[in-house]
């Protein structure tokens, strides 16, 4: 026999698992930096950007280790609190641009985030040869996914082989709406 206090277990627990639910589905639409014409965000002080560029650059370490101390560039605009959060992340041998002593030092530079709701892309720049850190820079492309209980991750990593702002304009052609193309 259910009791009256069963069902009102069972809603409240419905309820609250709706609430988690939805806030978890309310990520939004995100370009740093601003794209021409469009109506996203566009703060690199939200902590989504923070978040899903620390699992970027995070992924690009990984693919390419560092054999030592390393300079991370955040987008323009991120504060010191969020740059201390990524660089914590990040490890021992992170070092946030704006603190760097020894700018020979490999650069790692988040220089595009977008976010599609689930689903978001960070451009990060990266030395071309670790042995090489002041040389050729190539274009990473990070793809992640938000899962409601793990948070950002990375699906994959597309290095580019074009000079990077050449890379970097085919990536923003990519994402230009089809009617917006000429």
């Amino acid at each position: 026999m259910i009791t009256h206090r069963a069902v009102a277990r069972l809603t409240t627990l419905a309820a609250s698992a709706s609430v988690l639910f939805l806030a978890a589905a309310c990520v939004p639409y995100v370009n740093v930096p601003a794209q021409r014409g469009d109506v996203a965000l566009h703060q690199p002080t939200y902590d989504t950007v923070t978040h899903i560029a620390a699992a970027a650059i995070s992924a690009v370490v990984a693919d390419r280790p560092q054999t030592g101390r390393y300079i991370v560039q955040l987008p323009q605009g991120v504060n010191t609190a969020q740059y201390n959060l990524v660089i914590a992340s990040l490890g021992e041998n992170a070092v946030a641009l704006p603190k760097a002593d020894d700018m020979s030092l490999p650069l790692l530079d988040a220089r595009r985030v977008r976010v599609r709701g689930w689903h978001a892309q960070v451009d990060v720049v990266r030395p071309m040869e670790a042995a090489n850190p002041q040389g050729q820079k190539q274009l990473v492309t990070v793809d992640l996914k938000r899962d409601v209980i793990e948070g950002w991750h990375v699906t994959h990593l597309r290095p580019w082989h074009l000079d990077v702002e050449e890379a970097l304009r085919v990536a923003a052609e990519a994402e230009r709406p089809y009617t917006d193309r000429d």
